[in-house]
């Protein structure tokens, strides 16, 4: 029975994380409408919305090399795809 627990755990405790942050999501935004959001996004400039996109591929690149230098690091080979879904999952 413990062991079936502590299966189950990780994936109770992600899920309920993840319904948190929806949840503080919501409350910071429940005062715009979605068409206001819309309307902000509108009024960047291209050479915003394109800057913060090469941000954002940088960060992600980083820490996906940051992973990778660390499975090699400990001499483990992992697929690529598996090193990228790790970055993504912890950011």
């Amino acid at each position: 029975m413990y062991k079936k627990i502590l299966r189950f755990a990780p994936i109770i405790l992600s899920l309920s994380l993840f319904i948190l942050a929806v949840w503080a999501i919501s409350q910071e935004f429940k005062h715009y409408t979605f068409a206001q959001l819309l309307a902000s996004l509108n009024h960047l400039t291209t050479s915003h919305k394109l800057e913060a996109i090469f941000w954002m591929a940088l960060g992600y690149l980083s820490m996906t090399g940051y992973a990778r230098l660390g499975f090699y690091y400990i001499n483990h080979l992992l697929a690529l795809g598996t090193i990228i879904r790790i970055s993504i999952n912890h950011s």
